[in-house]
């Protein structure tokens, strides 16, 4: 059950202090009502980026103006628990829904609450990141059930089962595109794990295309995670045994495979996630120490790679010059040509910082971000 406090306030609003320190890339702040540990949820914002909504880790959402930082109304979005890495919000129609094991969604304008989907079999629908279009919200089944939720009446348009009669499959990280659902399914007690990268007409659930991984050594396994990176006519989706695999995005067929940049002495499997922007394609690497490396998207071809702060949790978001890239305590802004870091917060991992979480959205002159104590509008 949910218990709805709507509440109009003004944001804490603090200015930098100076050029070189964290706080000297802080336009504005709202902090978290009651500070805790937990991970924030990654943000969404409506399409002139004006409004940006955030969901704290004590699980308030927020609308606020994104401009000044003023709070245009609160609401508590049930009770406190575990929030998991990537849990986000998203906006379609007239709502804002968020990732809570469930899917819950409120009314843009007022903060009221205006449905919950609860799947009619009890599955999981909102333990991975959420996609949406204009009026759908779609949510990856922790038993691999997709299901697009109609976003005005939170009932279900469709739900595709891709499990194909296995007991222990799961669906991770969709992305959507072009009318298009990409989301990997991948088998959780099975090992080595097998992953799946399946193509899904977003209108009918209907399958357009699969791709069933396979790994490179007998002994790595093959799982894919999701949260595919789209680029011109490309679908670019890395897999467990630590290479990036790029797929035509309308027929399936494979295009290109770049190598694992990981030592499997170490390590048999790393866990990548990939982004694009502009004509640069980053991929981050979990396995070893970690780095980020640099992609030509039209053919896989490495550009540079970094190791100084390891890999990430989250995907890296991109435009065309600037990756943002959380690395667990360092969060980092690098330029895309050169590879070289442009600011971080904190200076190093030894000092004591605001931590920012996640991917955050890219307005012209800043960025939205989420804290653990707070939520952020930062000079990009």
């Amino acid at each position: 059950m949910l218990f709805l406090s709507v509440i109009l306030v003004a944001a804490s609003c603090r200015e930098g202090t100076g050029p070189g320190t964290p706080e000297d890339f802080i336009l504005w702040s709202v902090p978290s009502g009651s500070p805790t540990d937990g991970t924030p949820h990654d943000p969404a914002a409506n399409a002139d980026r004006s409004m940006v909504y955030f969901v704290a880790p004590d699980y308030r959402l927020k609308k606020i103006d994104g401009m000044n930082g003023q709070v245009v109304w609160e609401s508590q979005a049930g009770s406190v628990s575990a929030t998991f890495p990537q849990w986000n919000a998203v906006l379609s129609g007239h709502v804002v829904a968020i990732a809570k094991v469930d899917v819950l969604a409120f009314d843009t304008t007022t903060g009221l609450p205006r449905w919950t989907y609860v799947a009619p079999d009890g599955e999981a629908t909102g333990y991975s990141p959420l996609v949406a279009n204009d009026s759908t919200v779609f949510a990856a089944g922790r038993t691999a059930r997709i299901h697009a939720i109609d976003a005005s009446a939170g009932s279900a348009r469709w739900v595709a089962d891709l499990r194909e009669s296995q007991p222990d499959i799961g669906a991770l990280n969709p992305t959507y595109y072009d009318n298009i659902l990409y989301v990997c399914t991948l088998n959780f007690l099975t090992l080595p794990s097998r992953g799946t990268l399946w193509a899904l007409d977003a209108q009918t659930g209907s399958v357009k295309w699969t791709f069933r991984f396979q790994p490179e050594l007998p002994t790595q396994g093959s799982a894919c995670y999701g949260s595919a990176a789209i680029w011109q006519d490309l679908v670019i989706q890395p897999q467990e045994d630590g290479r990036v695999l790029a797929f035509d995005r309308r027929t399936g067929v494979l295009r290109w495979t770049a190598p694992r940049v990981h030592d499997v002495s170490q390590s048999l499997g790393d866990r990548r996630w990939a982004a694009v922007g502009g004509n640069h394609l980053l991929v981050t690497s979990q396995a070893n120490r970690g780095m980020i490396v640099a992609y030509d998207p039209a053919t896989g071809a490495e550009r540079w790679r970094d190791t100084q702060h390891g890999g990430s949790l989250y995907p890296p978001v991109l435009d065309e010059s600037t990756a943002y890239v959380d690395h667990g305590w360092i969060f980092a802004s690098y330029d895309l040509m050169s590879g070289k870091v442009r600011w971080q917060t904190p200076q190093s991992v030894r000092e004591p910082a605001t931590v920012f979480k996640g991917r955050p959205i890219i307005v012209s002159d800043r960025i939205y971000v989420a804290g653990r104590n707070g939520s952020y509008g930062l000079r990009r």
